[in-house]
């Protein structure tokens, strides 16, 4: 896997709050950048795995957008 050199502009206060960040664990900038990119992408990717099982279990069960408030405030009563 090769390294690539990008250039990012972001305000100061952000990058002094990643620095901040990197610091207190002992990491580079590029480090913890690095590893914020990735794990936001796995996140990311955890969620849409998430939304494909309800769309697919909501299709499944036949429903529909607009029954999902009722239904949400039929469990909560229910509980």
């Amino acid at each position: 896997m090769g390294t690539v050199i990008k250039t990012v502009s972001m305000p100061k206060d952000v990058w002094a709050e990643i620095d901040k960040a990197a610091k207190r664990e002992s990491r580079s900038r590029s480090d913890f950048l690095r590893q914020s990119a990735v794990n936001t992408i796995a996140r990311r990717q955890r969620l849409e795995s998430v939304f494909a099982y309800g769309q697919a279990q909501a299709k499944k069960l036949g429903i529909k957008e607009e029954d999902v408030e009722r239904l949400i405030a039929e469990v909560r009563a229910g509980r």
